[in-house]
This record gives structure tokens, C-alpha cells and sequence, in this order.
């Protein structure tokens, strides 16, 4: 009798509608504006979590709103990254576009601009990362260079950290291995004790994958290890460069997808309709002796969108289970929320006209489920608030 109770009482309960948002947009009540790259940070170390948008630092103010932060002349330009570049516990943060500068954390809430860095060979980067290459405990900088377009394509290369906020140059890319870079991301993804990095080329071009053995140079094994792209005929690009014709690559991430203990790869592929441009991809790390990946993006089954841009990795319920947001160029595409439930694959729901256009395109229900904001939401520096 107790158990037919319990399950009638279940069922009067009132369901949630699915109508009803996950999310409330707070951006203008917290007092966020701007665009360009968003990277969090708690540069003050007061618990609570900052961020640079483009070229404007934000302090969080215990979590209910934020204030602009004066950063020092000539620091900001089209975005930022973080790290303590001076081992002194405060982070440092580095920002890149068409300029490049270092701001040194005081560890009072202010900044001073680094005159340490040396003549940077690149007119415009859309992206940097913080690693150490040189396994002496400090961290350097690998800047990815992009491109003039139809005029030029600019180097990458790596500032060495000399300690006391001082760098120097340490490598550059050759000139055969110019490409239109548009994120940089690093981790150890082979068990080294050395973070690797993987660089995201865009213009149907390779991406690369810069094994660290704590000494430069380092050797590219992209290809070797399945991480490149699909490769197809050559093309030949602006400056003279060549290559096999693969994707669109704009942001990619690092992070263990099926909780085996080796870290995955989530490659984010911008792709036009035709079938030969890369679509993304779920590359799952094999692990040893090869540390190679497997293509798990036909069993995943991603729901395709045209405009798709930078992904990121978090579990953001608690479940155990890396989860998936990804975001969107084209006012016509959405960014995207894909719950990870284990098991390599995507269950699709869609909403509105443009998905039900598409809702022949190749795609397997399965176990990680999509959950789509009602709203464009470009991945930019739009701030929502779980409801």
C-alpha cells in the first residue's frame, strides 16, 4: 500500500516545461560588456573567478557584479591568456591580436606592463598558451601566428622565459610551415611529464601537434598520431605554402571524454556544406605503447551546424563526464551544450525551423545529449546564469 502511494504522489507532481529557460542572460545586471575572446581568471586570489573580455579586465565582486580593472597603456588587444609568468603565485596575463604585451600581477589588484619581451615576428595572432618547453619549471609562451589575408601568413614561435618577467625568442616556425593559426592549447596528452601542444590551423589547413620532450626543437607528429585532419589533395595558399586540404580548425580541447585516464582531443571544425571540408571531431587517445587517436566522430554523431567555433570542456553537472559546450559564428547557428553521458555518441534534439531542415544529415541518437540555448550565443561574451 505505502509503495501504490508513493508512486501516485510521483505522478501529480508538476513536470518542469521544457519551455522554461536553463539559463537567464545577466550580462548587462553584472555589468559586462565588450567582445572578442573571454578567458576567466582569479587574478586576485579573492575566490572569486575574473575575466578579460578582449581588451578589458573584470573583477568579480562576490558574485553578484564586476568592475572594469585598469590595466596598464598598450596591454589588451583581441584577447588574453593567463599564467604566473614570474613563479611569484600571482597570475600574470599575456594578451595577443595585432600587438602583444605582458602585464605583470602586482598581487594588489593592480598591473604593471613587462618591458621584458623581445621583438615578436608576427602582425597578428589570435592566439597564445602558456607552457613550459623547457622543463626548468617556468612557464613559456608558444604564440600562434595567423595571416594577412591574401597578402601573408605569419610564423608561430615560442619566448623562452628567463625568469624576473624577462623572455627571449627560442624558436620560430619555418617558412614552409606558415599557417593560419586560430587557438593554441596544451596537455601531456602521453603520460611524458610534459604538457604537448596543439595548434588549431584554419583555411582547410592541417592542424599540428608539437611533441614536448622538454627541449627545443620539437618534433610535429600531428599526422603520425591521427590528430591532422582527414588530409586530401594539396592546394597550394597565399606566400607560398602548400598542403593537403583538411579543415577549418578554430578552437580545439584537450580533456578525458570517456574516463579511461588518457586525455582526449575535441578538434572544432568551421565547415561549409561541401563533404570534403572536416567536419568535428571526437578523437579518443588510445593510450599506450602508440598513443595514438581513433576518430570516434561517426559513433558520436555531432550534430552538424555550419559556423561551429570554439569548444570547451567542463562537467558541468557533477556527473563524473566531461560535457561539452561549443560555440557558434553565423546569427542562423547556435552555440551549443552537449551533455556527455558516456559511451562516445550524441542524442539530438531539435528546435526551430533551421534544424528541422537538417534533421536528415548524417547523425546517431546515442548517449551524449545536446541541449541547445533558445538564443543565438556566439561564444563570445555573453554571461547566463543557471536558472
Amino acid at each position: 500500500m505505502t509503495r501504490t502511494i508513493v508512486v501516485a504522489f510521483a505522478i501529480l507532481l508538476p513536470l518542469p516545461s521544457c519551455s522554461e529557460p536553463i539559463f537567464r542572460d545577466v550580462t548587462d545586471a553584472v555589468g559586462l560588456s565588450g567582445g572578442g575572446h573571454a578567458v576567466w581568471a582569479d587574478f586576485d586570489g579573492d575566490g572569486w573567478v575574473d575575466v578579460l573580455i578582449g581588451d578589458t579586465l573584470f573583477r568579480n565582486i562576490e558574485g553578484e557584479r564586476f568592475e572594469r580593472v585598469e590595466l596598464p597603456e598598450g596591454v589588451g588587444a583581441m584577447g588574453g591568456t593567463w599564467g604566473d609568468a614570474t613563479g611569484d603565485g600571482n597570475l600574470d596575463v599575456f594578451t595577443f591580436g595585432s600587438s602583444f604585451a605582458l602585464a605583470l600581477n602586482n598581487g594588489d589588484g593592480t598591473f604593471t606592463r613587462s618591458d621584458g619581451l623581445p621583438e615578436i615576428p608576427i602582425s597578428l595572432s589570435r592566439g597564445a598558451c602558456w607552457v613550459d618547453v623547457t622543463a626548468n619549471g617556468r612557464l613559456d609562451l608558444y604564440i600562434a601566428g595567423y595571416e594577412t589575408w591574401q597578402e601573408e601568413v605569419y610564423l608561430d614561435v615560442i619566448l623562452i622565459n628567463e625568469g624576473d618577467g624577462e623572455f627571449s625568442l627560442g624558436w620560430q616556425s619555418t617558412p614552409e610551415g606558415r599557417r593560419s593559426a586560430r587557438g593554441v592549447t596544451a596537455a601531456d596528452f602521453n603520460d611524458s611529464g610534459h604538457a604537448d601542444i596543439y595548434v588549431s590551423n584554419y583555411r582547410l589547413q592541417p592542424n599540428y601537434l608539437w611533441l614536448n620532450d622538454g627541449s627545443l626543437p620539437m618534433e610535429e607528429i600531428a599526422a603520425e598520431h591521427g590528430v591532422a585532419g582527414v588530409a586530401k589533395s594539396e592546394i597550394d595558399y597565399t606566400g607560398g605554402i602548400s598542403y593537403p586540404v583538411s579543415g577549418h580548425t578554430i578552437g580545439s580541447a584537450w580533456g578525458d571524454l570517456d574516463n579511461d585516464g588518457w586525455i582526449d582531443l575535441f578538434v572544432g571544425n568551421f565547415s561549409h556544406p561541401p563533404a570534403y571540408q572536416d567536419r568535428p571531431q571526437f578523437l579518443r587517445n588510445t593510450g599506450p605503447p602508440d598513443w595514438r587517436f581513433e576518430d570516434m566522430s561517426e559513433r558520436a554523431g555531432l550534430h552538424w551546424q555550419e559556423s561551429y567555433a570554439s569548444p570547451a570542456l567542463a562537467d558541468y553537472n557533477n556527473s563524473g563526464y566531461l560535457d561539452l559546450y561549443f560555440t557558434t559564428v553565423y546569427s542562423g547557428d547556435h552555440s551549443v551544450l552537449y551533455r556527455n553521458e558516456g559511451g562516445w555518441a550524441v542524442h539530438r534534439r531539435h528546435r526551430g525551423k533551421r534544424d528541422q531542415r537538417r534533421q536528415n544529415l548524417p547523425g546517431r541518437l546515442g548517449r551524449l545529449q545536446q541541449q541547445r540555448s533558445t538564443r543565438p550565443a556566439h561564444g563570445w561574451s555573453t554571461l547566463r546564469e543557471h536558472a
